[in-house]
């Protein structure tokens, strides 16, 4: 077996210091007696300035973190004749080959004991030392630039496996979502089912109830209202024998008490007139200016409230205008604006003024009520029936009776125009008596309606002029009818 040899290519010692390392040396104890070596001979050339001053010993990186050996560090050789000859070593090697047992960055110093060559030795190992760093910072880039690409490529690996994950969770909350939603839907069906069969079962159970209650009432009155209905149908043919009207008793006689006021509110507004006409006073244009404010009438409130203020700061001026007079203008012009073409817009603004007014002043209702009668038959409710007996003398006579106008040409109005014109005063009557306003009594309210409804579905025949007449009505007040009487009122709905 061949000895070690330890081969160094600088002089043996420098400034008395010996350099020839230890046979039985370490790797590592090698490295740290170099290092104590290179800082002594940074004492001596201190007098020369040097870029930097290293700490550490010497060491290149290369990839992975692995240390590289320096190109020119010390290198122990060992022969094949010494190697065979050596009973310590036990390693074999080819023939003529040498192996590197260690290796040792030394920088390829020449050191020298002359102190002639002092200064020179001193710039080449700075120059080895710019070497070295260059070297070092070579490997330190090329390190982090591979420990960056690795980094950015495990960031892009965890970023799609984030996206990936994402796209998993958010698809699943989508399925949860439809699944929650078709399960609230099922849930929400079954609810409204139950409901329905619930409410069905309540209302069947009042429908029996009612009709139960219904015939023990027909039952215990049938002898009174027998003989009852017998007077008033006995009563009601001898009246309307010569022209075959049809109506209830309690709808002519209210009409005729309303008619009867009527007749003594005109007597009283001549007499008013008959003593102002000597002052020569002008209530001609008390009357315009009434009229006026009633066709500005529309459907705001702000609107509704400063026309009826107007209207009742009119009434309670007895010194600028009688309030007989004012008062029969009032229901005269509220009437008539039903012809009006802008009245389709403006019928509950109408009823809701005509409350607020007569809420002051209740006897301006019953003469606009009468004013409503005499306008049209239907308000009553009654319906005359044409005869070709002598009641009659003709057709014309007949159409005038029921309401129809005669034109400036001699000729009746149109069967269209007069529809147009009963639907428009039924609206009207309508939109009274369903209004409701806080604190202000309608003193023709639902339950004139109501009794209104009963008297024309008893009384009235089914024809062109009672269908245009019923269905203004209810378009007005069907549905206050129904939030009142409930049942009672689909029921006279099925008779319509």
């Amino acid at each position: 077996m061949g000895a070690v040899k330890l081969e160094i290519r600088c002089p043996r010692n420098v400034n008395g210091i010996g350099i020839e390392p230890d046979p039985d040396w370490s790797f590592d104890a090698l490295l740290s007696e170099l290092d104590s070596l290179e800082k002594k001979l940074i004492n001596v050339s201190s007098s020369v300035p040097l870029p930097s001053t290293k700490t550490k010993p010497r060491e290149i990186y290369g990839e992975k973190g692995v240390k590289k050996r320096s190109p020119n560090a010390l290198v122990m050789k060992i022969s094949d004749s010494e190697f065979e000859d050596s009973e310590s070593e036990a390693v074999e090697v080819n023939d003529g080959a040498f192996v590197k047992a260690a290796q040792f960055n030394y920088d390829e110093f020449y050191l020298s004991g002359s102190d002639d060559d002092s200064e020179s030795d001193n710039e080449w190992c700075l120059q080895a030392r710019t070497d070295e760093a260059g070297l070092h910072q070579v490997g330190v880039k090329e390190e982090i630039r591979n420990r960056i690409s690795a980094l950015e490529t495990d960031l892009m690996n965890e970023t799609e496996k984030c996206c990936s994950a994402h796209a998993k969770v958010e698809k699943y909350r989508e399925a949860r979502l439809e699944v929650e939603r078709k399960i609230d839907v099922q849930y929400q069906r079954r609810i409204a089912q139950g409901l329905d069969n619930y409410l069905t079962a309540i209302q069947r159970d009042h429908d029996l109830k009612s009709q139960i209650e219904e015939r023990r009432i027909t039952r215990d009155a049938a002898p009174e209202e027998a003989k009852r209905l017998g007077q008033e149908m006995a009563k009601a043919e001898a009246e309307a024998k010569p022209k075959l009207i049809r109506a209830a008793e309690s709808g002519l006689k209210q009409e005729r008490e309303r008619l009867e006021k009527l007749k003594e509110w005109d007597i009283e507004i001549r007499n008013q007139l008959s003593l102002r006409s000597s002052s020569n006073v002008d209530f001609g244009s008390i009357e315009r200016h009434i009229g006026r404010l009633i066709r500005q009438i529309r459907g705001t409130r702000d609107n509704v409230s400063r026309k009826a203020s107007e209207l009742i700061k009119i009434f309670n001026n007895p010194q600028y205008c009688p309030q007989a007079i004012s008062i029969g203008y009032f229901a005269n012009k509220v009437v008539s604006h039903c012809e009006s073409p802008s009245f389709d817009d403006a019928a509950f603004a109408c009823g809701y003024v005509i409350v607020l007014v007569t809420s002051q002043f209740p006897q301006a209702m019953d003469l606009v009520v009468a004013q409503l009668q005499r306008a049209c038959i239907y308000i009553v409710p009654k319906h005359i029936s044409y005869s070709n007996s002598s009641a009659f003398e003709s057709r014309e006579a007949y159409w005038k009776a029921i309401g129809y106008r005669e034109e400036e040409d001699g000729k009746i109005e149109s069967s269209k125009d007069y529809l147009k014109r009963l639907e428009c005063y039924m609206k009207l009557y309508g939109a009274l008596v369903q209004t409701e306003v806080p604190g202000c009594p309608n003193f023709h309210g639902l339950e004139q309606g109501w009794a209104w409804l009963a008297r024309f579905l008893n009384a009235l025949p089914a024809n062109i002029y009672t269908a245009v007449a019923l269905n203004g009505f209810l378009q007005m007040a069907g549905f206050a009818l129904f939030t009142k009487y409930k049942s009672q009122f689909i029921k006279l709905l099925n008779i319509v």
